[in-house]
């Protein structure tokens, strides 16, 4: 089954599950960046693409030995194809269905308050 989600939306709920599971503690950029073998901008990049960036070998492929994609979904301990693509079952899908919600909402609700603001001039 494909979930018709965008990739920075399962990233954002892989980073989120992560730090459920590491006492609260969400990895910054930087520090997921040389967890991958890229940089921080670039993970930046991520969170807000709609899909996954190719996967390519890590600039230090003598640290790391799996490419982008495997060594991302490692990092994060969720399963590759469904991080990459939405394929296969999410992990914890009840907290996935919930997160997802919750996040197209809160993306409408302040989209609706800057449109009104725009209207006002604020």
């Amino acid at each position: 089954m494909r979930d018709k989600s965008a990739f920075s939306e399962r990233l954002g709920f892989a980073l989120w599950l992560y730090a459920l599971n590491h006492g609260g503690r969400v990895p910054g950029n930087a520090t997921i960046a040389r967890a991958v073998g890229r940089t921080g901008p670039a993970v930046t990049v991520w969170l807000k693409q709609n899909y996954a960036p190719p996967d390519y070998e890590p600039k230090d492929s003598q640290r790391l030995k799996a490419p982008l994609h495997q060594a991302l979904a490692d990092y994060l301990a969720v399963p590759k194809d469904w991080l990459i693509d939405g394929e296969g079952d999410a992990p914890e899908p009840d907290l996935w269905k919930q997160w997802l919600a919750r996040q197209r909402h809160r993306r409408a609700s302040s989209s609706v308050v800057s449109t009104k603001q725009r209207k006002r001039g604020t």
